[in-house]
């Protein structure tokens, strides 16, 4: 009982947080994407391209704040049936620039017809987190990070990413998405913590499988849409 106390005492600080956090950052990132929007007027070949690119991203930063301010309930504004194929398509694009700036290797593929009821930009932010550790816990060695999408059985589907990073033991795993904690040195834990609600308002699971030094597996089972 004093842990659930404790722990629901750390969720409330962290939504006392985060929501400050996030009203701060709103108001600089207005700023930014209005600048950056002007820009692209003039813009032509590669640099309307970056641009372009970067507003996408300002955009979920946006949505991400908003995650912030109701993590305890994650908004879904737009629940639609995806191909898996197409979302990881859309992540490459985003995934890419953090993996050459840590040297690190990326694979991603997905078998054919898989389809999931979700929020397109919540569901891109959720993995995204993942993957994003996964580089950052891989950076150091000769990175390799994968990401493959499978039928997992009848009723679900799977997304596996694995990274042959620094590992974690057993007591850093139980820990996993609590708030203020993180096994990377300037991390807040809130980045995980959205994950897990974000996937669990999907209806579906996740798992973190570690040993240290030996890399982190991290499966995401998601229901199956058929008939598509």
């Amino acid at each position: 009982m004093q842990e659930q106390l404790l722990h629901s005492e750390k969720l409330s600080i962290a939504g006392h947080l985060a929501s400050s956090i996030a009203h701060e950052l709103r108001s600089p990132l207005t700023v930014i994407k209005g600048f950056i929007q002007l820009a692209i007027r003039d813009a032509e070949g590669k640099t309307e391209h970056y641009l372009e690119t970067t507003i996408a991203e300002l955009k979920r930063v946006e949505f991400v704040i908003n995650d912030y301010l109701n993590y305890a309930k994650p908004q879904l504004e737009k629940v639609e049936v995806l191909s898996v194929a197409d979302v990881f398509h859309q992540m490459k694009e985003l995934i890419y620039p953090l993996s050459q700036m840590n040297n690190v290797r990326v694979e991603m593929n997905s078998e054919a017809d898989l389809w999931v009821r979700a929020d397109k930009s919540k569901l891109i932010q959720a993995l995204n987190n993942v993957v994003k550790n996964s580089i950052e816990a891989s950076k150091s060695q000769q990175g390799i990070v994968s990401i493959h999408a499978y039928q997992a059985d009848q009723l679900d589907i799977c997304i596996k990413i694995c990274g042959n990073g620094c590992g974690m033991s057993g007591e850093e795993l139980d820990k996993l998405g609590t708030p203020f904690y993180s096994t990377q040195n300037n991390g807040t834990g809130l980045g995980l913590m959205v994950t897990f609600k974000i996937i669990k308002a999907f209806d579906g699971k996740i798992d973190f499988k570690s040993e240290k030094g030996k890399g982190t597996e991290v499966s995401i089972l998601m229901p199956m849409i058929t008939n598509c």
